[in-house]
């Protein structure tokens, strides 16, 4: 099980491209804590990592070239145009409603949420005790990071 600093020492290190990538992928498979349960969850775990990191990516430079259109604007300069910051937000907002809508169905189906007893305002039943908040939030992170590097790699590709 290799991390990060691995990955940057194989880099130093000028080891081969098959040995540094070997090691980022075991480092991006450690990012869950749930990557060593079985081998089936990884093979389902390891491209939802590596699609989340370049979602990240995707996210934090769009942020970036945002503020920096807003900046030129701001400062008066006619190189930067401004962009609509509502087409962008729902953009950022569609893949979270999305792994939101897919994991509260997955929970509804599997019996940890009931919708019935929601409705009647029953609280206390409503949620099952195995229910995992912290588990819910990070699928749902990891999720839509995932979705935003998808949409970024099919939006190189065209």
């Amino acid at each position: 099980m290799y991390d990060f600093k691995d990955v940057l020492y194989s880099i130093r290190d000028n080891e081969t491209r098959i040995e540094t990538f070997k090691k980022f992928l075991s480092a991006a498979s450690g990012l869950s804590t749930r990557a060593s349960t079985d081998p089936s969850f990884m093979i389902f775990n390891m491209p939802v990592t590596l699609l989340s990191i370049l979602g990240g990516f995707y996210a934090l430079s769009a942020v970036g070239v945002l503020a920096y259109k807003y900046a030129l604007l701001s400062a008066g300069s006619t190189n930067g145009s401004a962009v609509a910051i509502i087409p962008v937000a729902v953009s950022f907002l569609v893949p979270l409603l999305l792994v939101s809508a897919y994991l509260v169905i997955r929970s509804t189906v599997d019996g940890q949420v009931s919708f019935s007893h929601l409705a009647r305002g029953d609280f206390n039943q409503a949620i099952r005790p195995d229910f995992d908040p912290v588990s819910f939030v990070y699928d749902a992170a990891i999720g839509s990071t995932a979705l935003l590097g998808v949409g970024w790699i099919v939006s190189v590709v065209l």
